[in-house]
């Protein structure tokens, strides 16, 4: 329980590089596995799951992030939405982060072995490359987007967008083509860990009330179940509640 507190800890609070190119790698894993099932048989959404979950992880990996992003890891990450995007026959929202791997990695991120010559997501690609970003000067300080300083951020396409905090350390956040940020949402890590804490509350209340049982039985073999309950409980909401209180200061500081 201690080793998954200290897990979850470590999950939440900062990830590494390496995070995020083995998140990566699961999406270009799944598009290697399903893109021969799509030329056979299109199926939109359904087929592109696994790649989305794997996506998912990718956002969260540069969510927590803590360190400066090169240009040429910003490109693999806008180019995974691309693959995931194929996969689901989106073409709309695949075109918007082949423009943004260009811009971030103008020789591109899809390796050839990924995507040959003669493969449709070319045609995408050509497609991106018509269109010229257009950036917003409204950033009020310096910042990191897709690796690039600068103090703007480009419109109507997605972006990797990074702060540096006083501690020295970088705020990252995946930012989609809609202007909705991943990372910025604190309500699930609030929510949950006030909903850990109450677990955790609950438990206490349940060890309290076995307490003068446990300690009338202490003299009797018999009663090792009511001990056991006891323990447990009393154990579990000493853990439960210190994940509830790690979660929610993530919330609170994030």
């Amino acid at each position: 329980m201690i080793v998954t507190t200290l897990l979850l800890t470590r999950d939440v609070l900062a990830c590494e590089e390496a995070d995020v190119r083995n998140a990566l790698s699961a999406v270009e894993g799944a598009f290697r596995t399903l893109q021969s099932v799509r030329a056979k048989e299109p199926r939109g959404r359904q087929l592109a799951i696994p790649a989305e979950l794997a996506l998912t992880d990718v956002h969260r990996a540069v969510d927590c992030l803590e360190s400066p992003m090169s240009a040429q890891l910003a490109g693999r990450v806008h180019a995974a939405e691309a693959l995931t995007s194929w996969l689901a026959d989106d073409r709309p929202r695949g075109v918007l982060a082949l423009r943004s791997m260009l811009s971030a990695n103008p020789w591109g991120a899809l390796p050839m072995d990924l995507i040959p010559p003669e493969h449709g997501l070319r045609v995408w690609i050509a497609e991106a490359g018509e269109v010229e970003t257009v950036w917003d000067p409204s950033l009020s300080k310096w910042a990191l987007v897709d690796g690039i300083p600068t103090r703007a951020i480009p419109t109507g396409q997605p972006y990797v967008l990074q702060h540096r905090r006083n501690s020295g350390a970088m705020r990252s956040e995946f930012v989609d083509a809609t202007g909705k940020s991943s990372g910025g949402n604190r309500t699930p890590f609030i929510v949950t860990g006030l909903a850990l804490g109450a677990a955790g509350l609950g438990a206490y209340g349940g060890a309290w009330a076995t307490h003068v049982a446990y300690q009338d039985a202490t003299d009797l073999p018999s009663a090792t179940s009511l001990h056991t309950t006891t323990n447990l409980l009393s154990i579990g909401s000493v853990v439960v509640g210190g994940i509830g209180a790690t979660v929610l200061t993530v919330g609170l500081v994030k």
